[in-house]
């Protein structure tokens, strides 16, 4: 099914609920699901592995990913328990577009610059 068919359909419920003057709680539930809804589809139907690394970055995907790892880690550094300025770095990229937390950590910016400092300073084996 087509996104704009769907958004059709979503907006058509939407309206045919307004005019039933719903609870404005139950009503804002719903909206959130369909987004959520709208949202796993797109995740579904968007080829993140061969996306732009610096694009990706950009998605709503990973803004969501992102955000969840640093409540998920008290929006602290997962190393140094820092607050400041939060980055959220890939362990992996095997499952980009699909993470899971584990795939993640949450780096305060000096962690983050010393892990890629660390790196690139690694022999090669």
């Amino acid at each position: 099914m087509r996104l704009s068919k769907v958004i059709k359909q979503c907006l058509q419920q939407i309206k045919s609920e307004l005019e039933d003057q719903i609870d404005v709680n139950s009503f804002a539930e719903d909206v959130s699901k369909r987004l959520d809804w709208i949202q796993d589809w797109l995740d579904k139907s968007t080829d993140y592995v061969n996306m732009p690394y610096k694009e990706y970055l950009k998605t709503a995907h990973w803004i969501r990913v992102s955000i969840l790892a640093k409540e998920a880690a008290n929006n602290k550094c997962q190393l140094c328990n820092s607050t400041g300025i939060l980055h959220t770095h890939h362990r992996t990229y095997q499952n980009l577009g699909h993470e899971k937390l584990g795939d993640v950590i949450v780096l305060c910016q000096a962690c983050h610059e010393k892990f890629h400092n660390m790196v690139a300073e690694a022999p090669n084996e």
